[in-house]
């Protein structure tokens, strides 16, 4: 029997009961915010206590800023709620932090609220060695939440190396379900992304600066995230997967759509760190090979270099070649021939000319007075 002895009377014990769940599965399935206050109901009734409040949450146990957590701490220290017994069901409806429980477990005292867990049966704190047994009891809810938490993230990285993307959706992109799989597709700010990956690897826009003009247009948000989007190799279809305990950071090919290509991308990331393409420096022969590093071979794409060699009559002759072993190999002098005729192609009457140069000094004023505004 649960009372306090005072002269002759015997006065039942008041309870504060508390009950709370952190997810739908639980309030669905088993171990209810009812289930537990029925519980707990039964508990005070079968032993003579005088429940005087019933509070409950709808939130983690990892920490105590629960909404009516607080509430019953306050009520409490204001003497509007008068009790001696705080009751919950298990250990882990009360918390999930061995730590934080027993910091919670001297604002208690300071209250002389005694805690009672429905699970745990008789426990008598007057005994030195059931301190031991009640630690154990505590910490048991933390390494099961520890474990789901290394279940979760284990389960995560695993679905990211098959190419999914967790987590909410990147801008430019929206969730939307594929079959039974739930995948990340080009949203309404997918042309927004693109364009802005284009016109910065222009390399003529500042971030801040291209960052305004796209806010504009409705990609509305701040700086340090366009930085990220623009460093974000998810828009070229790949996840970035962070390193792991032993387990290294790696690039994965996702299942989703990319929206810039990977030279836009890598052009991009040569442009924020500063760098310069370096110009390949001509030698004295390089008059004879003006279109060294212009032309690309047919075969493998890279850029053609060129050289000269000396015939058997001793005449020098320039080639213009690849240095991947792909054969690929002309005469210097018949593809600049080629390419004088092909500019003279565009030649222009002179009245043209003057016309032309009007409108694109017209053209450049008015982009810098935009320019300006804009800034």
């Amino acid at each position: 029997m649960n009372t306090v002895i005072i002269g002759r009377m015997a006065m039942a014990r008041r309870a504060i009961i508390y009950s709370r769940v952190s997810t739908d599965d639980q309030k669905e399935n088993g171990f209810s915010l009812q289930d537990q206050e029925n519980r707990l109901r039964r508990y005070c009734r079968d032993n003579d206590i005088e429940v005087v409040k019933h509070y409950q949450d709808d939130c983690s146990a990892k920490n105590f800023n629960r909404p009516s957590f607080q509430r019953m701490l306050k009520e409490v220290k204001d003497k509007e709620v008068k009790a001696d017994l705080f009751i919950c069901v298990r250990w882990d409806r009360f918390s999930r932090n061995l730590e934080k429980s027993m910091e919670m477990f001297r604002v208690f005292k300071k209250l002389k609220l005694e805690i009672k867990i429905v699970d745990e049966g008789d426990y008598n704190d007057e005994v030195p060695e059931n301190k031991l047994f009640r630690i154990v009891n505590m910490l048991i809810p933390e390494i099961d939440n520890d474990r789901r938490g290394l279940n979760t993230t284990r389960g995560m990285r695993q679905a990211t190396k098959e190419g999914r993307w967790m987590g909410s959706a990147p801008v430019g992109y929206k969730r939307d379900t594929i079959g039974d799989k739930r995948r990340i597709v080009p949203g309404d700010k997918a042309e927004l992304i693109r364009e802005a990956f284009q016109e910065f690897s222009k390399g003529i826009y500042k971030v801040e600066e291209l960052r305004h003009k796209m806010y504009k247009k409705g990609l509305k948000i701040s700086e340090s995230h366009f930085h990220r989007i623009l460093r974000n190799p998810v828009y070229t279809g790949k996840i970035r997967i962070k390193e792991w305990r032993d387990e290294p950071e790696e690039l994965v090919r996702g299942l989703h759509e990319p929206l810039v290509s990977e030279e836009v991308f890598d052009e991009v990331q040569w442009i924020l760190q500063g760098r310069k393409r370096k110009m390949k420096k001509f030698s004295k022969h390089s008059i004879m090979l003006p279109l060294r590093g212009h032309l690309v071979c047919r075969i493998c794409e890279n850029n053609l270099t060129g050289s000269g060699s000396r015939s058997k009559t001793g005449k020098k002759h320039y080639y213009y070649h690849c240095n991947c072993g792909c054969g690929e190999r002309f005469r210097a002098d018949e593809a600049n021939a080629l390419f004088l005729d092909y500019l003279r192609s565009f030649q222009i009457r002179d009245e043209i000319l003057i016309l032309y140069y009007k409108i694109l000094k017209d053209v450049f004023q008015k982009d810098d007075i935009d320019r300006g505004k804009e800034i």
